[in-house]
């Protein structure tokens, strides 16, 4: 996946301290699970038949996909706010994690060997970021594997190589010939047009962006050298934000600033060290398939398939296509992974992360646009007559978790009503008046998630002010629920 630092973070964002719960005392105590953590699904990485994901609630795994009844894992209920990224390779995921509001410098890489059947962590911090500097030595995008090491990239804390068989971390700079420890690294004077934004893998290299200048790293001889050797025509009001390749092709997110205002755009590396514009319309995240064929996630939760900069085929077809499999018509996409076939060079196995669940088939062909036999997998928790929650139970603006949807389960049949007040107990919105709803139903809830959501509105439609909010539901059949929605800046 490729994306730039904003996109990145508005992908996994952070939960405010506000309403982050009390902070687990090691993520090497993550609960273990044997079934999905969350249906809010936010990260993936994999390789041949092993899948790991993250959702807002921790880590899981899966060695085959043909075994879809238990997905092992590891729970946290504070994961999200401290996620960072997820890599895999060399037979083992790593995860990068940090920002505790007790220690917000301090980060870990959390690995999991399949080998052993053993985790462990290694924690480190930036000490002589402190202040304000402290934000300039943070991660910038995700987690990528390469040379039996797992790499991140951290703004002025250049990139970060994790080894796992020595399990230490070390931080390299550009232009630097050796590693050093985060403990040691000095910030730098001034504003830094060296900070590490991101970092992919090309060839037996590693491809990294700063905001001047695009890199090739080789780690074996510990040398970098310029991808452009000086030559680019990107000018002094623009900056490189994050850089891959696909089918041979350079490309780059590219900033340009003018007049106070910073566009990003979608760039493309033609011959003669010049740039054009590779799509017409910026995307948010880029997901590489097969044979220089990607996907393309946009802001409206739109993603289509292109090949060389040309729309091969649109977004309503891959939005019809979840819908039709799963049980949401419109679920919001967190993150795309394809895994190519070894069998064919134009099928593979395509994943699809989403807020209400996991979409996969191991017969995709983006060639042809052909998707058979979508699977959707989601966890359903139990609840039983008389119970109600509320989910998520946090409600932000960024987006995501942009709406609670009212869980609950009937003991009879009846007409339900459902109303939100403030913490003064004074009413806020009637969400369903006199709604039909059954206690008996084949998913096990009387909710009806396409109406029974609050969206952090009053009844004039108005967005309301954070801070706790009580919903009550009433039925004509008797039953009582209540509880309560925190809604977020």
């Amino acid at each position: 996946m490729f994306q730039t630092e904003d996109k990145f973070r508005r992908l996994f964002p952070h939960v405010f301290a506000l309403i982050i719960l009390a902070a687990c005392a090691s993520y090497g105590q993550f609960r273990e699970t044997r079934q999905l953590t969350s249906n809010n699904i936010i990260s993936l990485a994999g390789n041949g038949d092993t899948v790991w994901i993250a959702t807002d609630r921790g880590l899981n795994y899966q060695t085959s996909l043909d075994d879809k009844r238990e997905w092992r894992g590891f729970e946290a209920d504070n994961f999200i706010g401290r996620f960072y990224g997820l890599g895999f390779g060399g037979g083992g995921a790593a995860a990068l994690l940090g920002g505790e509001v007790s220690s917000p410098s301090v980060f870990s890489f959390w690995h999991f060997d399949h080998k052993s059947g053993k985790s462990q962590q290694h924690s480190f911090r930036f000490s002589k970021f402190t202040g304000e500097l402290r934000e300039t030595a943070a991660p910038a995008g995700g987690v990528i594997f390469f040379d039996n090491k797992f790499w991140a990239p951290f703004k002025d804390g250049g990139m970060i190589c994790y080894d796992p068989a020595v399990n230490k971390a070390e931080s390299f700079r550009p232009d630097t010939e050796s590693g050093e420890s985060p403990e040691n690294l000095s910030p730098p004077d001034g504003r830094n047009s060296e900070a590490v934004l991101s970092v992919a893998v090309i060839g037996d290299s590693l491809l990294v962006t700063t905001p001047s200048k695009l890199w090739y790293y080789d780690n074996q001889s510990k040398t970098w050298s310029d991808v452009l050797d000086g030559d680019s025509d990107i000018e002094s009001n623009e900056e490189f934000l994050a850089a891959f390749t696909l089918n041979g092709g350079l490309y780059s997110f590219v900033n340009i600033r003018n007049n106070g205002k910073a566009d990003t755009v979608l760039y493309r590396l033609s011959d003669g060290n010049k740039w054009h514009k590779a799509l017409n319309n910026t995307p948010r995240a880029v997901f590489p398939a097969v044979q220089g064929y990607f996907y393309a996630l946009f802001e409206k939760n739109e993603a289509a398939v292109f090949l060389d900069g040309e729309e091969k085929f649109s977004a309503g077809r891959f939005r019809n296509l979840l819908a039709n499999a799963g049980d949401n018509s419109d679920p919001i996409i967190n993150d795309i992974l394809f895994l190519p076939n070894k069998e064919s060079e134009s099928k593979g196995t395509l994943i699809i992360a989403t807020s209400s669940g996991l979409y996969f088939t191991k017969s995709a062909n983006p060639l042809t646009n052909d998707y058979p036999d979508m699977v959707y997998i989601r966890h359903i928790r139990q609840i039983k007559p008389g119970e109600s929650y509320a989910l998520p139970g946090i409600i932000r603006g960024d987006g995501f978790y942009g709406r609670a949807v009212f869980v609950y389960k009937l003991k009879k049949n009846g007409n339900v009503t459902i109303r939100v007040y403030d913490y003064n107990m004074s009413h806020v919105k009637t969400v369903v008046s006199g709604a039909r709803r059954l206690a008996q139903t084949p998913g096990g809830r009387s909710t009806d998630p396409a109406v029974d959501f609050w969206d952090g509105t009053n009844k004039a439609g108005r967005k309301v002010s954070p801070g706790v909010y009580y919903y009550k539901i009433t039925s004509t059949g008797g039953d009582r629920f209540h509880g309560k929605v925190i809604l977020a800046k």
